[in-house]
């Protein structure tokens, strides 16, 4: 039996060599007189939405600042009605009007004081006191909490997001879907119709004519897949995340800044540690991050990054 199998094997082979190298997903090829069915998913489409897999950031309402005259600042408070601003100096609940620009102070009294205009470095007073209201710099502050990071620095930045920079990103996933399918073409099994089958009549198992991909080969097509893509996708990060991280508060968040109001998208790639089922020497794979988001020129956003929220090369993009 252990011979037969090798000569099937052998013929397997060698039939596959005659044929030639187009193939179709999941359907059959002919070619030197014999048809083989690859076994792989059908091959993944790119619809006209660019849409990603992208993980949610938190919008963070604008914050202000209290001057009272050039030696105390008390701040940063957000901009939100019911904010209470209570410090050795000062003890207020700040109301923000319906139409977002005035507000008013009201002292533990229940007293109101203004309306005052909230615009960037407006000055009022309370009673003989001159105050400065300014406003805080919006940031994007990214935590990055994957347990399995390893201790290359992650890969932080923001592409504003031009015509430019979008057709980038549907150039980009053209490349990725291309890649997905390569590989798993390379890892799908497959069958050579119109080769004998072995039949054993004892054990009532019947062994087709298929050459099973092994699962290094499997691997290895995975992580040059990989490469490629977080090659590509590094590519696109040089070339259009111009907004990089200004500063890091604590071990693990980075903070990044913009000043002009528009679309934007926020990238980060981040190596990790193999998953536990990884063969033995397996390369660190690339953990993906990234969302777009509108800045209206005042708000600051949040993000944490965690395994929940992270994505790999080949489901970055949502493909049809």
């Amino acid at each position: 039996m252990t011979h037969l199998k090798t000569v099937l094997s052998s013929l397997l082979l060698a039939t596959l060599l005659t044929l030639p190298t187009f193939a179709q997903f999941g359907g059959m090829t002919t070619g030197g007189g014999a048809d083989v069915v690859i076994h792989a998913p059908p091959p993944v489409k790119v619809g006209k939405e660019l849409r990603l897999n992208a993980f949610r950031m938190e919008i963070q309402p604008p914050a202000f600042y209290l001057n009272m005259g050039t030696q105390y600042r008390f701040g940063p408070y957000p901009m939100v009605t019911g904010t209470a601003i209570s410090n050795q100096m000062l003890n207020f609940i700040f109301h923000l009007s319906a139409e977002k620009d005035l507000f008013k102070l009201q002292d533990k009294k229940g007293a109101m004081m203004g309306p005052f205009s909230n615009s960037n470095r407006t000055t009022f007073a309370i009673g003989n006191t001159q105050m400065q209201f300014l406003h805080a710099t919006p940031t994007i502050t990214i935590t990055l909490k994957h347990p399995d990071r390893i201790g290359q620095m992650p890969t932080i930045g923001i592409a504003p997001l031009t015509q430019q920079s979008v057709q980038a990103l549907y150039d980009l996933r053209a490349k990725v879907a291309g890649i997905v399918n390569r590989v798993n073409v390379d890892k799908a099994d497959r069958e050579v119709i119109g080769v004998p089958t072995i039949h054993n009549p004892y054990t009532g198992n019947t062994s087709k004519p298929i050459l099973v991909v092994s699962a290094r080969d499997k691997q290895n097509a995975d992580r040059s897949g990989e490469i490629s893509s977080i090659a590509f996708l590094e590519k696109f990060y040089g070339q259009y995340c111009t907004v990089r991280a200004q500063a890091m508060s604590g071990q693990q968040t980075y903070q990044l800044g913009v000043q002009v109001p528009g679309d934007y998208l926020l990238l980060v790639l981040q190596k990790v540690k193999p998953p536990a089922n990884a063969a033995k020497g397996s390369a660190s794979p690339t953990a993906i991050w990234w969302t777009t988001f509108t800045f209206d020129g005042r708000s600051s956003f949040t993000g944490t990054l965690a395994p929940e929220n992270a994505t790999f090369w080949k489901n970055a993009f949502l493909f049809e």
